[in-house]
């Protein structure tokens, strides 16, 4: 699925647009709108060793520039990024679930306001892991961001659900495992088209099953090994 995604990528990079990319772990499937903070901190050009301080600058400027100024924004954004409030802006009294709700909001307004200046381009990686409020996050944007220049790109395994499925705006495609002989082919790209031994090969594509991710990496590491020796365009033992 990455493959075919960065791939795909490599082919709009001629094109004038404002790309993003929302990875989505096991580790983080309970921390809300996780893979929206990061990218959140890259747009803001927010860096690991910076100071609180820092952090808060940068972030402000970048809503500035996105014409979000506003109290309620700013204070939302900050608490999202878990960034402390500074005095001159005024905490939020409101309940938790409005206060979710205008969180959506403010994401929704972000990304239509990103692609004003140009097209918006957003990769959103292994959303089976997705925690259950990027999940809704994505819904609402597949939903109403129907005339928006925004293309984006879901991957999930085949166990995930979507909540946006079925709906008239989208387009779905599933990746099956290789077969045999889709699997050797792929095998002999990564080898340099150099044969490699029968029974080797059968290992590799009984261990991988199917999996071009598998099949690429396992492949590789057998041949980092340097036990096998070229001979012409096949390889020995």
């Amino acid at each position: 699925k990455s493959r075919i995604l960065h791939e795909f990528y490599d082919t709009l990079k001629v094109t004038e647009l404002f790309t993003a990319f929302w990875f989505c772990s096991s580790f983080d499937s309970s921390s809300p709108f996780h893979p929206v903070i990061h990218f959140l901190e890259e747009l803001a050009g927010i860096d690991n060793s910076d100071e609180v301080h820092v952090r808060t600058e940068k972030l402000c400027q970048t809503l500035a520039e996105l014409e979000i100024t506003d109290n309620e924004s700013t204070v939302l954004t900050l608490e999202v990024l878990g960034l402390p409030l500074e005095p001159h802006y005024k905490p939020l009294t409101i309940s938790p679930q409005k206060k979710r709700g205008k969180t959506f909001e403010l994401i929704l307004r972000l990304l239509k306001q990103l692609s004003v200046e140009k097209p918006l381009f957003v990769a959103v990686e292994d959303v089976q892991w997705a925690d259950p409020s990027t999940v809704e996050l994505l819904d609402q944007i597949i939903s109403r961001f129907r005339d928006q220049r925004i293309l984006l790109i879901i991957s999930y395994r085949s166990e995930f659900i979507p909540p946006w499925a079925g709906q008239s705006n989208i387009s779905q495609y599933t990746l099956n495992h290789f077969n045999r002989e889709e699997s050797s082919k792929m095998v002999a790209a990564v080898a340099d088209y150099h044969e490699l031994p029968a029974q080797l090969l059968d290992m590799i594509l009984e261990r991988t099953d199917g999996i071009p991710l598998f099949i690429e990496e396992l492949t590789k590491s057998i041949l980092d090994l340097n036990l096998l020796e070229k001979d012409g365009k096949r390889y020995i033992a």
